[in-house]
């Protein structure tokens, strides 16, 4: 996966916690949940981060994306105690950081109410 790539490379100024793919099985851990991964600028202390890889801004998440990033946030929900909602389990592009510095990802392909709705029925299955 380029994404794992790019982290990868030294000197690299971003990370993420986890990289997950478009086909079943990519999914990459970069950053233990317990360590801080540079997705967010002043709020890296506050954020975990799962960056989806997505070969063009056109192209849509696959369902193996979308039910993979459930059950790690779901994960993240039990271990660490938040409840799963648009605060809790924001898109970069809604950061602080993101909108200061003009992100838009995931952008308009990413199904964001439906992930939410993953989220919880992964974090109650």
């Amino acid at each position: 996966m380029l994404t794992v790539n790019y982290f990868l490379k030294p000197g690299t100024p971003a990370s993420a916690h986890r990289v997950i793919g478009i086909l079943p099985g990519q999914h990459a851990l970069m950053v233990e949940d317990e360590m801080m991964a540079w997705a967010q600028a002043e709020d890296n202390t506050w954020y975990l981060s799962i960056e989806f890889s997505q070969p063009t801004p056109e192209d849509e998440y696959s369902d193996f994306q979308l039910e993979e990033g459930a059950k790690v946030v779901a994960e993240w929900s039990r271990k660490f105690g938040f409840p799963i909602n648009s605060l809790t389990v924001p898109r970069h592009q809604d950061t602080v950081q993101g909108k200061r510095n003009g992100k838009s990802d995931p952008g308009p392909k990413f199904p964001y109410v439906a992930f939410l709705n993953r989220c919880r029925a992964a974090l109650q299955g």
